[in-house]
């Protein structure tokens, strides 16, 4: 007799704000559109709370997920774009308000988003994947 372990969900994070309206629309269409058509979970969704400060290698993955350090920045702290990205680095991993919100990352995909549209994009890739 064989023992298959149970499948698990992949994982989308949402790096969250909900005094950001677009970081609550981003919450409202995660939590949409978590069920496939079919009834089953595409995703299980991690909220990361505005005050939890991400990990090195979780920004560093942000960052390459997203083109670089720029579209981690939010918008009251782009004077960091004027510093090298070592900087960046070290002021986004003490400085949870330096991180813009809402970004939303699909791990197992290596994708990530900042924007609505781009959101929907994520989940739409998520919805269709049969790749647990």
């Amino acid at each position: 007799m064989s023992f298959r372990p149970p499948k698990t969900l992949p994982i989308i994070s949402l790096f969250h704000n909900p005094r950001v309206a677009s970081s609550q629309q981003a919450f409202r269409l995660l939590q949409e559109r978590q069920r496939r058509p079919s009834g089953e979970d595409a995703y299980r969704l991690d909220v990361v709370a505005p005050e939890t400060l991400p990990t090195k290698d979780q920004l560093e993955q942000l960052a390459g997920a997203l083109h670089g350090w720029d579209a981690l920045i939010a918008d009251d702290a782009k004077e960091l774009n004027k510093h090298p990205a070592q900087d960046v680095l070290g002021s986004l991993l003490k400085d949870a308000n330096a991180l813009k919100r809402p970004i939303v990352m699909d791990w197992g995909k290596g994708a990530a988003a900042t924007s609505l549209k781009g959101i929907e994009e994520l989940i739409n890739k998520r919805q269709t994947s049969n790749d647990e």
